[in-house]
């Protein structure tokens, strides 16, 4: 038994019904109310940039994997992300996956990213 399944049992015995689990970069966990909240990001990941738009370069979306099968609906993501050179972060939710896409004005570099998003959303 690892770490998250003492922390499962724990708070199903204070909480009766919650689950917390991990899954790939996702720590979640299930409320008895219906509400999930899933939470994971990635450090130093190389995103290449692809081209441009207007005068500013751009990097192409880095899509993750929600985990399987844990929202049925309205999801919403709150992210946050960083890079080598000045970037901005955009996450949006699409088919099961997380999308991030940095754009930058530093142009024929790729980036260098770090990125934590938490997911909320129903799973029952």
């Amino acid at each position: 038994m690892n770490g998250i399944d003492y922390a499962n049992n724990a708070l199903q015995a204070l909480f009766a019904g919650l689950e917390v689990k991990t899954e790939g970069i996702w720590n979640y966990v299930k409320l008895p109310n219906g509400l999930a909240i899933a939470w994971g990001g990635e450090q130093k990941i190389t995103m290449a940039l692809g081209g441009t738009s207007g005068a500013c370069w751009y990097a192409v979306d880095r899509a993750v994997n929600i985990p399987a099968g844990l929202f049925i609906d309205d999801i919403k993501v709150i992210g946050s992300a960083t890079a080598n050179h000045y970037a901005a972060a955009l996450f949006a939710i699409s088919g099961g996956k997380v999308y991030v896409q940095m754009s930058s004005s530093y142009s024929f570099s790729d980036l260098l990213v770090t990125w934590d998003a938490v997911l909320i959303g129903k799973w029952k």
